[in-house]
């Protein structure tokens, strides 16, 4: 069982105090209606349906939950009048189900916001806030014909639709609106949609500042490109995230919280670093208190920071297999899909396995089996790309159960591996992602491939890598005493005659100091190495295949490194393989 992390809090007390109040009883009769038998002005129209706005944020407010508080006492950070907590709790949180006087009181508030932007299409706010409230009633259809209808601005307009899109999962559709909408707006604002700054500290802000603009340029593109959670799903959603967010801010501004407070910078930041809130709940006064009741946010649960570490821009082979972990304590900035609602490391195997001047790309993965019968429904992914713009394969397969294998053909040359699933239509998604580096061969160098565990269910062991494939382990952790089947090739036999020496070893990997102290006075066993040899004839054949079914002895927990070793004279070949043994 994994332990889930922390998720923010927004204890959303203003720590400068904010004036009470009064309580609304207002009804859904209580909203602005519009048709009164003569026609208002433009000013009495909006000045109408501001007030409408402020009013039900004041209903949902006296109809919101009660609460105890955040749950912790210390912020983790404090921006403007908010208090940031973390808090475990809130991993489970789901807002309560909203009664039927607030929606029906939203309801009247688009009633209203549809009746203002008859008479005033051009109003930026007007189209904002009809968008905003028909998203929130989950009616996106109604939502992106509200876009459609606005007669504001061009490129507001179209962030407008582009907002709907990406809430509605439609990536690549989003990511071409935002496109679009970031040419056309104004220079101003296009520059603060496009800093990241804001989205980076520490070391990856500090590098950042040091470039030239071109260079942050550079460095954005690259950010965002591997900040995309999964790459199987058609457009760069953590993007077009952060843009939405953007959208939201514009929306919010000039209009009344749920807080009780008008939008400022604090929660604009709040915004763009953790994504709008989930749900709210009033948090009960104490003592005789007749201020305002606080309130408390909560961000969507599960966040993960996306973002990849900015060294890694100045030196991509530091991104190895474990390397890139999503940060989950303290992070800049949170996003969590909308289609999971669990982002988790992927158990997996990769090997590579040379054609020519391409390379067979394996990759198995397994899937918790305690979480995923077979029935479960996966869609996995398995996507090459040497950079943003330069994708070498895409390869998406769907099945049942915790077990999947693909493979890819792409170019022999470095490239960034994602291996990637969607449990359930996504309920969990997993993911792991590293550099692989696949360097160019010599014909007539003695070169080794990959070695790749494969189950050995089977009697015979696969002679070519067809027949190993399906049989892939989509781990290497082995348990004490295992049978591990193998299969490795052998390159640069052109010409060559004779035989080929051949020895394989498995060998406990560098231990702690306090390990290697209990088996000096033989508290724990200590860790066993395995080492066979033989030879192999080769008659000129330019590869040869070799599979092997080793019987593992009863070895202690740990890492081991298997290495496969091939001689001939004095030219050598080696392969390696780290196991664990759990």
């Amino acid at each position: 069982m994994m332990s889930m992390p922390p998720s923010l809090v927004v204890a959303v007390v203003l720590l400068a105090a904010e004036h009470a109040l009064p309580p609304s009883n207002a009804s859904a009769q209580g909203f602005l209606h519009l048709a009164t038998g003569h026609e208002p002005d433009s000013g009495s129209i909006l000045r109408a349906v501001r007030a409408a706005q402020s009013q039900f944020e004041r209903l949902r407010f006296n109809n919101l939950p009660w609460s105890w508080g955040s749950g912790s006492t210390e912020c983790s950070e404090i921006i403007g009048r908010y208090c940031i907590t973390l808090d475990d709790a809130d991993d489970t949180w789901k807002p309560p189900t909203e009664p039927s006087r607030v929606v029906r009181g939203r309801d009247s508030l688009i009633l209203a916001l549809d009746s203002a932007a008859l008479r005033l299409p051009g109003d930026k706010w007007i189209a904002g806030q009809r968008v905003r409230y028909l998203l929130e009633a989950d009616r996106s259809s109604d939502a992106f014909a509200a876009a459609q209808a606005c007669r504001s601005d061009k490129w507001w307009c179209t962030s407008l639709a582009a907002l709907v899109e990406h809430r509605d999962g439609r990536f690549d559709k989003a990511d071409s609106l935002f496109t679009i909408a970031l040419r056309e707006m104004p220079d101003k604002e296009q520059r603060s949609w496009r800093d990241i700054r804001i989205l980076l500290a520490g070391e990856d802000l500090g590098i950042f500042k040091q470039f030239t603009p071109e260079r942050q340029d550079s460095l954005a593109s690259w950010l965002w490109w591997l900040a995309d959670p999964l790459w199987m799903r058609a457009g760069n959603e953590r993007r077009t995230e952060h843009y939405a967010r953007y959208v939201f801010d514009r929306i919010y501004k000039d209009s009344r919280t749920v807080e009780g407070a008008f939008w400022a910078d604090d929660l604009g930041e709040l915004l763009i670093r953790y994504g709008p809130m989930a749900g709210w709940e009033r948090v009960r006064p104490s003592g005789s208190a007749v201020m305002r009741p606080g309130v408390v946010g909560h961000f969507r649960p599960n966040g993960r920071e996306f973002f990849p570490r900015a060294r890694w821009f100045l030196n991509g082979t530091a991104i190895g297999p474990g390397e890139w972990t999503l940060g989950v304590e303290r992070t800049r900035t949170e996003y969590m899909p909308s289609y999971a609602f669990s982002f988790n490391p992927l158990e997996f195997q990769l090997a590579v396995f040379r054609r020519g001047d391409s390379a067979v790309v394996v990759a198995a993965y397994q899937l918790p089996a305690d979480s995923t019968p077979g029935s479960a429904s996966v869609e996995s992914g398995l996507i090459l790309a040497s950079d943003e713009r330069s994708t070498l394969a895409v390869k998406r397969e769907s099945s049942l159960g915790a077990r999947g294998v693909l493979n890819a053909v792409v170019p022999a040359k470095p490239a960034i591996v994602s291996v990637e699933a969607l449990v359930d239509s996504g309920r969990r998604a997993y993911r792991t992602r590293f550099r692989l580096s696949i360097p160019q061969l010599s014909a007539s160098s003695l070169t080794l491939s990959d070695v790749l565990l494969f189950d050995n269910a089977e009697e015979t062991n696969p002679g070519i890598l067809e027949e190993a494939l399906p049989r892939a382990r989509g781990t290497t952790g082995v348990g004490p005493g295992d049978r591990v089947s193998l299969y490795w090739e052998v390159y640069g036999l052109r010409g060559r005659e004779g035989a080929l020496d051949v020895e394989l070893a498995l060998q406990p990997q560098k231990t702690r100091w306090l390990r290697r102290t209990a088996e000096r006075v033989r508290l724990t066993k200590a860790a066993q190495s395995v080492r066979l040899r033989w030879s192999d004839q080769v008659t000129g054949q330019d590869v040869i295949a070799r599979s092997l079914r080793l019987e593992l002895p009863r070895l202690p927990r740990g890492s081991y490194e298997l290495r496969i070793t091939v001689s001939q004279g004095e030219e050598q070949a080696v392969t390696k393989r780290s196991l664990t043994v759990r």
